[in-house]
This record gives C-alpha cells, sequence and structure tokens, in this order.
C-alpha cells in the first residue's frame, strides 16, 4: 500500500545538515548521502508498516552505506518522516518530535 510521504521542517534540516557535512569531506559524498535517504524513502513509499515501530508510534527506516535512519509516523492516510538522525546521537532528540 502506498501512502503520501511528508517531511517536518525538522527532518528536512536533518538532511541538509547531513548533506552538507558529508559534501564538506569528500565531494559527491553528499550527493550519495541523499541518493541513500532517497532510496530509504521509496522503500518506506512501498511498503510503510514494513517497519518495526520502535518508539510510541514512530518506525525507522536504516540506510545503505550511512549510519543514519529515517524516522516516521503513519498518521491518517499519509506518512510524516519526522527526522533524519544519525545512529550514535542521543535519540532524544527525534523523540521530541513524535
Amino acid at each position: 500500500m502506498t501512502l503520501p510521504v511528508t517531511f517536518t521542517r525538522e527532518a528536512e534540516r536533518d538532511i541538509e545538515d547531513a548533506f552538507d557535512w558529508y559534501e564538506k569531506r569528500v565531494e559527491g559524498l553528499g550527493s550519495a548521502f541523499i541518493g541513500a535517504v532517497e532510496s530509504a524513502l521509496a522503500n518506506i513509499e512501498n511498503n510503510p508498516r514494513g517497519y518495526q515501530v520502535i518508539y510510541r508510534s514512530a518506525r525507522r527506516a536504516g540506510m545503505r552505506r550511512f549510519p543514519y535512519g529515517l524516522y516516521y509516523v503513519i498518521r491518517n492516510a499519509d506518512v510524516v518522516i519526522v527526522a533524519c538522525h544519525h545512529a550514535k546521537r542521543d535519540p532524544a532528540i527525534w523523540r521530541t518530535r513524535i
């Protein structure tokens, strides 16, 4: 079942910050990161309930090659991406967005 996906402003900012960080390290790595985000997003769109609930109603889709996850909730008939969060950072940051 495909559901429409939206991003919170915080999640968009998370992705922009990670892109900038990777791109400053190695030219083109930021673009590879965006590709991983798009791949995870496609998986969420194709099977939104395919990922386990990890906190309250939030689910996490991991990304290949990068230690980040897309954290999202299913609300009514759509998916809301609430964070793009590094696995080693404090989860309280994204949990406050639920």
